[in-house]
This record gives structure tokens, C-alpha cells and sequence, in this order.
């Protein structure tokens, strides 16, 4: 069967890890009607190729009229539209689609036939399409955290790659991005990412910079600067750079689409804001974030209107650095996307599955599966004996996602870890809590 659905994706590579529930919702609505494809543009279609939620992934760049071809030769009857702008809905509406549903902004409901008001109050970003899903009759799973599952051949492929460029993967690996195509705002400084990458390696840890083709000569700089370091990413496919995060044993990153990959490849992060805000899109997991609370943010302005970019330059060498060393020391032990095959063999032979596997986040995420809290509570039981970790979420977003920074001008809370687990009082844990309760 045809499918007669078309997802029209999103630009941004955090912004579809964040649509990874919303998309997951729509596979199980339309999965009796021929499921779902996808048109998103080609950079992102190999990653969203790879999840097994469409019947087909449309990749598409150019011009409107281009689009508009892609849309047409798919003969789809039914085309959902996640961005929301004009020209989203003006391609669906001049490729012919009948039926057409999203959001009524920005002067688009003409172009609509099932156009959704949206909520004026937005809490997190993992949450945006709610009204839209529940209007087709398509709820999530609640509390649904983003989780990806890389194909095993492209996880080797890229340890393969990750060797031959010299990175050492029996030591932790630390994965630096210091780009963001959104704008010059949400950068930390190349200076300061080469600062920490020497400080790093003096200590015996791997480095490797992740980029993309877009940031490729901000990276080469950074690498010149520090005497040379292993790039990857800039070839440009984002599975391809979403395979060398899932061998760092943590990353290091701007506001940008690492990070999300991160957090869906379970992959613990240290993350930089400034002109964002953390509890707008940081998903609930392993991660510090770090940043100084300025009276003229969150601005989300592209470049700093001030031009003093404080809410950046404020942010230490040190602090960043104390963040990223202590979440290793306190999740090294128990999150380790390094670990050797036969580690993993053992694990899984020493508590196995159902399925015969064990439910480790490079192989099995939960997140994204249809499942019940007793299930979620034993495998929790079973990670926690066989030394693997991961978030496991209860409770509303904004109340698990906190700001790194207590009150302003007080840096004493800097980079505290925030790990969301399936407790009994439904808390997301403190810091100072151990990351994996067995009880």
C-alpha cells in the first residue's frame, strides 16, 4: 500500500531530533493507512531514513518550485506540516495535496484546510505539536524522550573513520562542537574551545571536533591552533556525525544540533547557552548546562545587539571544563559509548532480554517504543545491574530542565548535572544524587 500521508519535515537538525515523538505519533496514526513519508532537506534524510518510521524520505534542497515538483510526483493525499512557515504551507497547497494540516500562523490559514490555533504560552520544544497530534487523533507517548537507534554497520563505520583520523577509543573521548549555523551569538569562541581541547588532552583524553561542511573552516582553525586535531562531521551527513557522537564519552557543545543528538544517542553532554533558553530545548537526560544569567536574555537574536556577547565571554575555560570532567567522573563508569564489543557481548549474556539482547542505549533505546511503567521499571533494574545507564523520564519538562547557574552573580551550582530518572516521587534528581538507583 501507497502511503498517502507526507510529513513535511523540518529544517534544523535539533529541531527534528525534537519532532522525533511527534514523528513517532504520526507513524502509529497512519500505519493502517499506508503509514507516513517524509520531505526534509537532504543533509537530514539519511538520519531520518534510518529510524524505520516512513515509508519513504523525500530529501529535497532548492528552490520552492523544486519542492513543489518533489511533493507532486509523490501524489500524496494528505500532507502534515510541521513548519510554520508561509512557504511550508504554500508548497503543500500549490503541489495539489487535498488535505493539508498545521498550524494557523503567519497569515497561512488560507492555505490550510485544517488549520490548528496554537498555544500562545509555549513550555518545551518536545512538546510543540501537541495540539496538532491531538487534533488527527494522534497522541504521543507521554513524557516521551527523543532516542535514536543507530544501524550497527554504521556505528563501525564510523570507529573505523574515528581510528584512521588517530582518535584513541580505549581512553574517554571527548567530542568538541563549536559551531551553530544559527548565528555568531550562540557560539562559546573558537579561542576558548581550543583552550579546553589542549587542557583536555594534557589530561589523556581524546578530542576529536565535530562540524559540519558550513563550519568546516572554523573547525580546520581550531584544529591548526591546537597542533592539529581529528575532525568529523564535514562531509556533511548527519548520521554520519550522529555515529562519531555515539563513540564520545561526552560532548562539549553550543545550543546546536549536537547536542540533541547527543541526548538521543544518550551520550552525555556539557552544553553552553547564552541568547537561548536551556529549558526551552535541552532534553531531560545526562547533560550539565552551564551559562550566566544577563539581564538582557534570552534574546535569541543571531548576532549580540550589545556586541559584548557577555552571556558568552562570561562563561570560563574553567567552568566549562569542571563541568565536562566531573559528568565524566560521575557517569564515566556507568555510561560508556566505548566500550568494547566484547564488553556489550557480556552484558547482554549476563542479563538478557526477551529478545535475547540487552537494552543498551547504542543497540535498544526505550524511549520511542509503546510501553508501560512496569516494563520501564524492569528494564531500568536490568541497566542498572548490567552497568548501563540512561535517562528515564517522569514529570512535567520545565520542572526536570534547570539552569546551571543558581542566582545571579552565584556560579557555586555552575554545571550541575541534571538527570532525569523513573523515581517513585516522580523528582528529577539533585545534584548530588547518584545517577542509577536500584531501588
Amino acid at each position: 500500500m501507497a502511503s498517502d500521508t507526507v510529513v513535511i519535515g523540518l529544517n534544523w537538525v535539533g529541531d527534528n531530533v525534537l519532532a522525533l515523538p511527534t514523528y513517532r505519533a504520526l507513524h502509529h496514526r497512519f500505519r493502517s493507512e499506508g503509514g507516513i513519508s517524509v520531505a526534509a532537506p537532504e543533509h537530514i534524510a539519511t538520519l531520518l531514513n534510518s529510524m524505520g518510521l516512513f515509508r519513504k524520505v523525500l530529501p529535497w534542497n532548492g528552490t520552492t518550485r523544486n519542492r513543489i515538483r518533489v511533493l507532486k510526483a509523490g501524489r500524496f493525499r494528505r500532507a502534515i506540516i510541521l513548519p510554520n512557515s508561509f512557504r511550508a504551507a504554500m508548497i503543500a497547497y500549490a503541489a495539489g495535496i487535498d488535505e493539508r494540516w498545521g498550524y494557523s500562523s503567519d497569515a497561512r490559514g488560507l492555505l490550510l484546510t485544517h488549520g490548528i490555533r496554537r498555544d500562545h504560552e509555549r513550555g518545551h520544544q518536545l512538546d510543540d505539536y501537541a495540539p496538532l497530534l491531538a487534533a488527527m487523533n494522534a497522541p504521543r507517548v507521554v513524557d516521551e524522550i527523543p532516542s535514536l537507534r543507530l544501524p550497527v554497520n554504521i556505528r563501525e563505520k564510523a570507529r573505523k573513520r574515528l581510528r584512521s583520523l588517530g582518535v584513541r577509543l580505549d581512553r574517554p573521548v571527548f567530542g568538541l562542537h563549536a559551531g551553530g549555523l544559527y548565528g555568531r551569538a550562540k557560539h562559546w569562541g573558537d579561542d576558548r574551545y581550543g583552550q579546553l581541547a589542549e587542557r583536555l588532552r594534557e589530561c589523556g583524553y581524546s578530542v576529536v571536533l565535530l562540524t559540519s561542511p558550513g563550519e568546516r573552516q572554523q573547525a580546520e582553525a581550531i584544529s591548526e591552533e591546537c597542533g592539529g586535531l581529528p575532525i568529523a562531521g564535514d562531509n556533511g551527513d548527519v548520521l554520519q556525525l550522529a555515529a562519531a557522537i555515539s563513540h564520545c564519552s561526552v560532548i562539549v557543545t553550543n545550543d546546536s544540533g549536537p547536542l540533541h543528538l547527543a541526548a538521543a544517542l544518550a551520550v552525555p553532554s556539557v552544553s553552553i547557552f547564552g541568547p537561548t533558553d536551556p529549558a526551552r530545548t535541552v532534553i531531560p537526560g545526562a547533560t550539565r548546562v552551564v551559562r550566566k544569567p544577563v539581564s538582557c536574555g534570552p534574546c535569541y537574536e543571531r548576532e549580540c545587539p550589545l556586541r559584548d556577547h557577555r552571556c558568552m565571554t562570561e562563561v570560563s575555560v574553567d567552568e566549562v571544563w569542571s563541568a565536562a570532567v566531573g559528568l565524566l567522573q560521575e557517569v564515566g563508569n556507568r555510561i560508556s559509548p566505548a566500550r568494547s564489543e566484547q564488553e556489550r557481548r557480556r552484558a547482554a549474556a549476563l542479563h538478557p532480554t526477551r529478545s535475547g539482547r540487552h537494552p543498551s542505549h547504542q543497540t535498544a533505546p526505550l524511549f520511542g517504543r509503546i510501553h508501560d511503567r512496569r516494563s520501564e521499571e524492569k528494564a531500568r533494574r536490568r541497566d542498572v545491574a548490567a552497568g548501563v545507564a540512561r535517562p528515564y523520564h517522569k514529570g512535567p519538562y520545565p520542572g526536570a530542565v534547570e539552569c546551571a547557574q543558581g542566582a545571579a552573580g552565584d556560579s557555586s551550582d555552575a554545571g550541575r548535572v541534571i538527570v532525569i530518572l523513573n523515581r517513585k516521587d516522580g523528582e528529577g534528581s539533585r545534584a548530588g544524587d547518584p545517577l542509577l538507583r536500584s531501588g
